[in-house]
């Protein structure tokens, strides 16, 4: 399933893996459930082994957005699934935020690309 506007992408065609990018400014934690819904859907899946969230291409995700990725997290750990957010290093405010994440599960890993 590919989520597609004018201001960003979710690409969830792959049952482990979701590719977002754009820029995403929605109003609230709870406006981004459609958009990831997929996501949600994905990381709850017990046939998956693990999850890759890769947000190389993201270029803004404001507060809500965050919010809504550490509720991944959180359920990652909850099911003690391995998942992974993978990161471009061109983007320092992306392993600023997302590193923090690192507190909340061991289970997550963080790919700098």
């Amino acid at each position: 399933m590919i989520i597609k506007t004018d201001s960003y992408q979710v690409d969830c065609s792959k049952p482990s893996v979701a590719v977002i990018s754009g820029k995403m400014r929605l109003p609230s934690p709870s406006s981004y459930e459609e958009p990831f819904q997929h996501i949600l859907t994905g990381i709850s899946d017990p046939a998956q082994s693990s999850y890759l969230i890769d947000i190389t291409g993201l270029d803004f995700l404001n507060s809500s957005g965050i919010a809504a990725l550490g509720r991944f997290v959180f359920i990652a750990r909850q099911s003690t699934k391995p998942m992974t957010i993978r990161l471009s290093k061109t983007s320092p405010w992306q392993d600023k935020i997302i590193g923090l994440f690192k507190r909340l599960y061991d289970g997550l890993l963080i790919e700098n690309i």
